[in-house]
């Protein structure tokens, strides 16, 4: 297997378009999976923009499947005293596959905070089955996952909530924030609880607030 952080070491400029090599077992059927495409749109706007303040938002668009050699092309939109804003596209066999737009901003002081939600009471990872299974999403071997909500994956449940530990199985990628941004990637939408059998589903947007 191909870890994810040397997928992002391997990443290399060429002027300004960055080039990487998508492995197959970081397919997800017959594209790659989102997650992935997202974290290396992130990665080469890390090293194409200097000097960026902490993300905050990120919305991209899955335009086509992804596989094998691909080209990102970072460009920044605005720049203010306190914000960015970068257009990251990556293309593969010369075509866009996905569409990223990222926000950054330095951090304000706020009369207002909302921590009224606590983290639930669950069990500890490791002692509830494992939340991946083996599929044609061969991407799910790079993660660990446990699942300790009460709902379960197409179990025809009364409320679409999914409660999962999560880590990358490469323990560089924790430390990156590519890497978490791959991690919000990897659990389906909740709504699959509600499911009583299985139906395709292909993302074609994802967005995420940090």
């Amino acid at each position: 297997m191909t870890s994810f952080s040397a997928l992002m070491d391997s990443v290399r400029a060429e002027g300004a378009i960055y080039h990487a090599d998508i492995p197959e077992d970081w397919q997800q059927g017959r594209t790659t999976f989102g997650g992935l495409s997202a974290a290396l749109c992130l990665a080469a706007t890390e090293r194409a923009v200097t000097d960026l303040p902490q993300l905050r938002s990120a919305q991209f668009t899955f335009v086509q499947p992804v596989a094998g050699p691909v080209t990102i092309q970072p460009r920044l939109l605005r720049r203010g005293k306190s914000s960015a804003f970068v257009e990251a596209g990556l293309s593969t066999a010369g075509n866009l596959a996905t569409q990223g737009v990222l926000s950054f901003a330095a951090a304000r002081e706020s009369q207002y905070a909302y921590r009224s939600h606590p983290m639930p009471q669950v069990l500890p990872p490791g002692t509830t089955p494992p939340f991946f299974r083996a599929g044609k999403a061969q991407y799910m071997q790079h993660f660990e996952g446990y699942a300790v909500g009460a709902e379960r994956l197409v179990s025809g449940a009364k409320r679409p909530e999914l409660l999962v530990w999560l880590r990358h199985r490469d323990p560089k990628a924790m430390a990156t924030l590519p890497g978490v941004l791959a991690l919000g990637d990897t659990p389906p939408v909740a709504v699959f609880t509600m499911l009583t059998a299985p139906v395709p589903v292909s993302s074609i947007t994802w967005s995420i607030e940090m």
